[in-house]
């Protein structure tokens, strides 16, 4: 048996503490101009949480630190599958599959890529006890959090590999507060809706709404490059949609500001497009998103990298990001792609049009946390065991079997594992965040 994680996770800080922080918030945010910057510490520094949803490569350089995951007995070789790679509860939220049904599932997936299963398990149950933690919840009921999580997720590993069908997460099939969200996405979004958020109407024809805070016009050369480049992603799909001139027909571009936390600052642009029909309330929205290499690629095994540059190098970043929603959602968007620029890699999606966040704040009651720790587990299960057996390089349920042959007669060990990790870690966050906020005070970030 590998080593405890307990006996070996201690919250660091002090001088050297310092030092990492200040290092690896330079190291990854240095690059952004002095304004995204400032927003984005600005946005961390709201709170514990916020902190850690922009601090993803600490996360990272700290697993590496203890020798994670390799340390645990609940890791080996074959425990390696599609991961979310930045996965926290507030990156799961409402949108539309590709058959237009409204789900609640994993929404953000610019760190994917096949890594140890662990580095989503641990990264999740830190984020929920630093949500619990916000909302008052006593470290018991936390735990208790904690291990429906758990739960949940081996639970749902042991259907899949059963032969169960990957079920959706939909208002139909939920209860309490997350039936309510779903049920209110449903009945007050709509394409409509998105379009009259985000544009203006004139003649009978729509443009982005460029003069409001969250977009700003673009060039006319990046306008015709970015026109170029979606009539050539057009040709690469592997969707029914492939080729669809008609669809792709570009009617406006925009750039997109401050959206994210983690990625504040990432080149990212709108480009509005004719869609099936000439209706203007039928246009549709595509997000295009600068990409590069995940966080946790410097803790990676050189074996490990090699693997991810070969398959999805830097100009192949957007694909990457792509493929891991094809593989881990069971009914993805078919306007998933990716384009290349002057050797910088984009991702390509449809805005949906029922795009919504769950308010974390609200869950004040004890049923309520967890319920959706329960569906947090079931959704990451879910999306780990589809992204084993959707690609072509993996082995259909090869990953499942191997957690659960490890799990086997130890689950209560799994679960307080997890548990003493993510409660530790969430007091190593804690004491970044105070630390993160005297740096920023004393204008040495």
């Amino acid at each position: 048996m590998g080593r405890k994680l307990p006996t070996e996770w201690r919250p660091y800080h002090g001088s050297k503490r310092r030092e990492d922080v200040i290092r690896e918030l330079w190291r990854y945010n240095g690059m952004l101009s002095l304004q995204d910057r400032s927003e984005k510490y600005k946005r961390m520094a709201l709170s514990p949480f916020a902190f850690y949803r922009g601090t993803a490569h600490l996360y990272y350089h700290d697993l590496k630190k203890i020798g994670l995951p390799e340390s645990s007995s609940f890791h080996n070789g074959e425990t390696r599958t599609w991961i979310q790679g930045d996965l926290h509860i507030n990156n799961f939220g409402a949108f539309c599959t590709g058959e237009g049904e409204v789900v609640f599932d994993l929404n953000d997936f610019d760190e994917a890529w096949i890594a140890p299963y662990y580095f989503d398990v641990l990264r999740g149950a830190s984020s929920l006890c630093l949500q619990g933690q916000e909302n008052d919840f006593s470290n018991k009921k936390i735990h208790d959090f904690v291990v429906e999580f758990c739960k949940e997720y081996l639970d749902s590993l042991e259907r899949h590999a059963g032969g169960l069908d990957y079920a959706l997460v939909t208002a139909a099939n939920t209860h309490g507060p997350l039936k309510a969200f779903l049920e209110k996405a449903e009945k007050h979004n709509s394409r409509r809706a998105m379009l009259e958020d985000w544009t203006v109407l004139r003649r009978n024809k729509r443009g982005f709404a460029t003069g409001r805070s969250k977009l700003e016009p673009v060039s006319k050369d990046d306008y015709r490059i970015l026109s170029k480049a979606v009539a050539l992603y057009k040709d690469h799909l592997d969707s029914p949609l492939r080729g669809r001139e008609d669809y792709f027909t570009v009617l406006d571009v925009a750039r997109r500001l401050g959206a994210g936390v983690g990625s504040l600052g990432t080149p990212r642009y709108y480009i509005l497009i004719r869609g099936e029909t000439d209706d203007p309330d039928e246009d549709h929205i595509l997000d295009v998103k600068e990409q590069g290499l995940p966080s946790y690629f410097p803790i990676l095994s050189r074996k490990e990298k090699a693997g991810l540059l070969n398959r999805f190098n830097e100009e192949r970043a957007g694909l990457r990001v792509a493929t891991a929603q094809k593989a881990m959602l069971t009914d993805p968007d078919p306007t998933l792609g990716y384009i290349t620029i002057l050797g910088r890699s984009f991702s390509v999606r449809e805005r949906s049009p029922f795009k919504k966040a769950f308010k974390l704040h609200k869950l004040n009651k004890t049923k309520h946390f967890l319920a959706m720790s329960h569906h947090w587990g079931t959704i990451l299960g879910t999306a780990h065991a589809r992204g084993n057996d959707a690609d072509p390089d993996l082995s259909a349920h090869a990953f499942e079997h191997a957690v659960l042959d490890l799990v086997k007669g130890k689950r209560d060990e799994f679960m307080e594992e997890v548990a003493a990790f993510a409660f530790n870690y969430a007091e190593q966050v804690d004491k970044d965040f105070q630390l993160f906020k005297e740096l920023l005070e004393a204008e040495d970030i």
